[in-house]
């Protein structure tokens, strides 16, 4: 395996349901590095924010909700704050309420910047 400084970050972008997350996940355990699901991590947001009484479509609301925001990415779970939404966010009902046009910006500076993480990413 590189070492940590020649490590690459990998995001593979696509629609929904195009097997991006399939893909990451091979890719992740291919080369040893961490998959990180930045997409649940978006919905994880939306959900604490609609929980918040936010309005998800106030992208600096949304960006506030994110940037304090604790994740535990393990063993297939996504908990944001002490509370696991693994199944929440994922549910048809909730997925077509969490959809907001915020840019993914923050979700790379979670990824890159403020989590010490290799990485292989899906959104």
């Amino acid at each position: 395996m590189p070492s940590s400084a020649g490590k690459l970050i990998i995001a593979i972008d696509g629609p929904s349901g195009a097997g991006k997350g399939t893909i990451a996940r091979a890719v992740a355990a291919r080369l040893q590095y961490r998959h990180i699901d930045t997409g649940a991590m978006y919905r994880a947001v939306a959900w604490k924010a609609l929980q918040d009484g936010l309005d998800v479509q106030d992208e600096a609301a949304v960006a506030s909700v994110s940037d304090r925001a604790e994740f535990d990415l393990d063993a297939g779970r996504v908990v944001i704050d002490g509370l696991d939404v693994s199944s929440a966010i994922r549910t048809p009902s909730t997925g077509e309420r969490l959809r907001w046009p915020g840019t993914p910006g923050f979700g790379v500076r979670w990824s890159r910047d403020s989590r010490p993480w290799d990485a292989t990413a899906a959104w």
